[in-house]
């Protein structure tokens, strides 16, 4: 078997980083494209369900009757709004990381002395999680709490 000369074994290590670099590259690409749709098909239920709620809640006076039902929907509606509130913060949050990470990749190419502020603490990344979390378990309540009221007003 022949050996590899130095250049070759540097060529080959090179290799082996970019590859490294570019599945990585891909799987956070992936994993920001499921953030998103995830958060957007939050958006889109949730504002939903709060235009579905709102519209019945004033087309049917009876409704208003029964005072069970509608601190259900009152719950509901704050629910539901912390849910995209939420959810607007992540993504928000999201491109102001994305942004200073992008800046501090340029300031490492043209050579340039990156900013102490362009480097996030874990609490950050921490905060990401649980405004996720937040959205994701208050848009599920905010529907449960609608379950819940349409079950009364039923009944």
């Amino acid at each position: 078997m022949k050996k590899l000369t130095s250049e070759q074994q540097e060529n080959a290590n090179r290799n082996i980083k970019t590859d490294s670099l570019r599945l990585f590259n891909e799987y956070v690409n992936k994993f920001s494209e499921s953030v998103r749709f995830l958060i957007k098909s939050i958006f889109i239920f949730s504002g939903g369900a709060l235009t579905l709620s709102t519209t019945l809640y004033i087309n049917n006076p009876h409704i208003a009757q029964k005072i069970e039902a509608v601190n259900y929907i009152k719950a509901s509606w704050v629910m539901l709004f912390v849910s995209i509130a939420s959810g607007l913060s992540l993504l928000f949050l999201y491109l102001v990381r994305d942004s200073s990470f992008i800046e501090k990749w340029r300031l490492e190419f043209t050579k340039q002395t990156p900013n102490i502020l362009l480097n996030f603490p874990d609490a950050f990344e921490h905060t990401l999680w649980a405004l996720g979390v937040i959205s994701m378990l208050t848009f599920l309540c905010g529907l449960w709490l609608l379950i819940e009221a349409a079950a009364i007003v039923i009944t």
